[in-house]
């Protein structure tokens, strides 16, 4: 499987209508605006979700933010619309430590090397270009 970073869905296109119908033709084809979710609610959601899966040292330490604009990631008809909060990590940790969450999906840290060893998605390919 491909490897991605942590990330948070704060927004979804079906929640903008509210609830679930035929879809209408025309209106498939219509743009969906994206809104700009506040910064707060943004980290407070990546807060739980971190605070869930790191050891608490770690997901204590504050983040910076990409405060420009966002990264766009188009993968096939699905857009992304990704805010980006990130740390540059200089404790001493395992590398090569994975663990399972609750979802059954595997976790772990690895190094810039390591991931050119393993399948990242391109939008982990953007977002690592973006924090550079």
């Amino acid at each position: 499987g491909q490897w991605e970073f942590p990330n948070v869905e704060v927004w979804t296109s079906a929640k903008a209508d509210g609830k679930k119908e035929k879809k209408d033709k025309a209106k498939s084809k219509a743009a969906i605006e994206v809104p700009i979710i506040d910064p707060t609610k943004r980290s407070k959601a990546l807060d739980s979700f971190i605070s869930g899966i790191l050891d608490e040292p770690i997901a204590k330490k504050k983040r910076k933010q990409i405060k420009d604009a966002p990264i766009t990631h188009i993968f096939s008809h699905v857009c992304h619309t990704m805010w980006i909060e990130y740390n540059h990590l200089d404790e001493d940790i395992a590398l090569n430590k994975r663990w399972k969450l609750e979802n059954g999906r595997e976790a772990g840290w690895m190094s810039e090397d390591d991931m050119k060893d393993v399948g990242i998605t391109s939008g982990v390919h953007k977002i690592l270009a973006k924090v550079k």
